[in-house]
């Protein structure tokens, strides 16, 4: 009798494992399809914040090269 109860208890437990799997899958399929979805639907939002992100890389690249630039000139100074 415990033999069949334990046989039971593991089955009963695989089960649920399959069904908790078979749930992420489904849930992690849709999850990806509604992303899909918004990319596809939303491609010139966000071309547009790429190309402001790439805009503000440049400034904040700029910004770096000046400061390099004072650092350097005044780090000449005080060596001469």
């Amino acid at each position: 009798m415990k033999t069949k109860l334990l046989i039971l208890m593991a089955v009963s437990s695989l089960t649920a494992c399959a069904n908790t799997m078979q749930g992420a899958v489904k849930d992690g399929s849709a999850n990806l399809k509604t992303a899909s979805d918004w990319v596809e639907n939303n491609r010139d939002s966000i071309d547009a914040a790429a190309a402001q992100t790439g805009e503000w890389l440049k400034k904040g690249g700029n910004l770096i090269g000046r400061g390099m630039e004072k650092t350097g000139e005044v780090l000449q100074e005080i060596t001469r």
